[in-house]
Order: C-alpha cells, then structure tokens, then sequence
C-alpha cells in the first residue's frame, strides 16, 4: 500500500476515535458560592451498595468543572466537602452539557435527562409542598377536619407517580425514581404491572423485598375483606398515651365505636 495511503487512513481511524469520544462525553458546568471558593466538590458514581470517585475539583470564583464519557447504567452525584453544608446534587452523565447548581436544594438541567429528572423532582416538590399546606390549615388539630381537598391531593401525586414510572421504566431516570420510591405510595395495579418490568428492576434487592411484603399486605387485605360484617374479636390496643386496654373496655353501652389506627412514622397521621 502506498505510504501516503497509510497515513490518510490512520489519520481517520484516529479522527473517528477522537470524534467519538467527544461525541459521547459529558461536561458538568457547576456552581456552588464564592463562599465555598478553595473547597473541594467530588463527583461519585453509585454502583449498587459502592461509590466510585469519578473526579474530584476545586471550586474557584464559586464555580467547578468536571468532564467525562457518558455513563446511563448508574445513577451519578456531585457532593461538596464541606461539613458545615451537606449539598449534594443527583445527576445523570448524559453526554453534552450538564448544568449543576449546588446549595440546600439543589438542582441539574442542560441534557434531556437531567431535565426529565429536575422536572420530576420540581412537580413532586410541589405537590408535597401543597399536601402539607393543605394537611397543616385543614385537618391537623381540627376538630372538624376537612380531608376532601387533602385527598384529591394525594390521588393525583399518586397518579402522577405512576404514570411516570409507566412513562420511563426504560431509562435511567424512570428506573432509578422506580427503585427509590418504591413503598413509598399505594400502587392498587401494582401486580398488574410488575410482570412487565424490565429484568433488572424485577431482580433489584429493593424491589424484590416490596414484593414480599405487598403480597402479604394483600392477602391481609383479603383476608379481612371477607371478615367484614363478622363479631370482632375483642383485642388489647395501646392508645396514645401508652396506655393498653382491650376494645370491650370502651364499647359499653355504646352502638358504635370509631378506632383509628396510625403509625408514628406517618406524617398526616
């Protein structure tokens, strides 16, 4: 082959790499405060239960870079080291140019992932925002509580919900929130659905443990479907002052008797 043959093709093997590779990397263009100037930021890639340092920057004039090859298969994190202020952002290491600002709440856009994301958690926000507005003004402490507003609330973030995850179980971003949110609101299809979830989210730990206990919380929830209108069984209850005592104690000769159940964790309850 003729020399000048050789070179010309080597030059292009070496462009198409070269090309490649920027075509396919990311820059993160972050902003954290001048007053974090000299700090370090350290962006971290989650690999199951493990954190891989991707890299580590220095802010100056308030500002930091990092740049990469972009990575869809984990979920990555910018985390400023700094103990006085635990900032953290989520960020997807989609290729092009990724915009990260760092602070109490703090938010990523620039790629079509990111964006998906911020706009997920900004909806999200909101209707939590809302919830608790309306549970604050409305029902807690009322001793005539107002719960239809609340309600409607909570049956259109649970929609919303799922109609993402239905909407993105295919990529990252719907993957991801599907795992973290996973129990965190009642799917009533959830079974429904499941058998059509991608392979590695059906084989994810989290997932696999919801499984066991949605089942069981559904045959529970049969069970006692077919025992409605049947004798209660007189039981031994703790009311909110620690005290225990059993049902037959307050039914007397009351015709009715109204028992509500809530979990300490609960934050409406």
């Amino acid at each position: 082959m003729n020399p000048k043959c050789v070179v010309y093709v080597l030059f292009l093997l070496y462009s198409t790499v070269i090309n490649a590779g920027i075509e396919s990397s990311f820059t993160i263009n972050g902003y954290a405060g001048n007053q974090f100037d000299n700090q370090t930021v350290r962006l971290n890639l989650v690999n199951q239960d493990s954190l891989i340092t991707l890299s580590v920057d220095t802010i100056k004039d308030g500002k930091f870079v990092f740049n990469g090859i972009e990575n869809l298969n984990n979920i990555a994190f910018i985390v400023l080291d700094d103990s006085n202020h635990k900032f953290t952002c989520d960020v997807f290491l989609e290729r092009g140019n990724i915009n990260v600002s760092l602070d109490t709440i703090s938010f990523v856009t620039g790629t079509p992932l990111n964006d998906l994301y911020q706009n997920y958690m900004n909806y999200s926000r909101m209707i939590d925002q809302n919830a608790i507005k309306e549970y604050s003004e409305n029902i807690e402490n009322k001793e005539d509580p107002q719960t239809d507003r609340f309600d409607l609330l909570m049956a259109n973030r649970t929609k919303f919900k799922i109609q993402f995850q239905a909407n993105n179980i295919n990529n990252i971003v719907g993957k991801t929130i599907y795992i973290r949110e996973i129990g965190t609101f009642w799917d009533p299809l959830f079974f429904q659905t499941y058998n059509s979830l991608p392979s590695d989210i059906k084989e994810n730990e989290s997932v696999l443990n919801y499984v066991s206990v949605r089942r069981k919380m559904d045959e529970a929830q049969e069970k006692m479907s077919l025992e409605i209108g049947s004798k209660l069984k007189d039981t031994e209850l703790t009311n909110e002052k620690g005290d225990k005592a059993m049902i037959s104690d307050y039914v007397k000769n009351s015709k009715y008797l109204y028992v509500d159940i809530w979990a300490s964790w609960c934050v409406p309850c």
